[in-house]
């Protein structure tokens, strides 16, 4: 496996991490965070972005997405 595995693994494992924080959030609060800084600011995440520095977005669906910066 090489260092380019690893990091898409590990930024996979984010991804995965913070789509269970979303689920977590909906179970609580009954309403899906309006967006991911929602998490942050209750308790559910402790940074916002990966490990690389690639943005974490949240569907309207719910869904976790990251997103590289310039790819709007």
């Amino acid at each position: 496996m090489t260092g380019r595995d690893l990091t898409y693994l590990f930024l996979g494992t984010t991804i995965q991490m913070v789509q269970a924080q979303v689920q977590a959030y909906e179970i609580e609060e009954k309403k899906l965070p309006a967006d991911i800084s929602a998490l942050k600011i209750a308790g559910y995440l402790e940074e916002t972005s990966c490990p690389n520095g690639d943005a974490i977005q949240i569907t309207a669906e719910g869904k976790v997405e990251r997103t590289t910066p310039g790819s709007t």
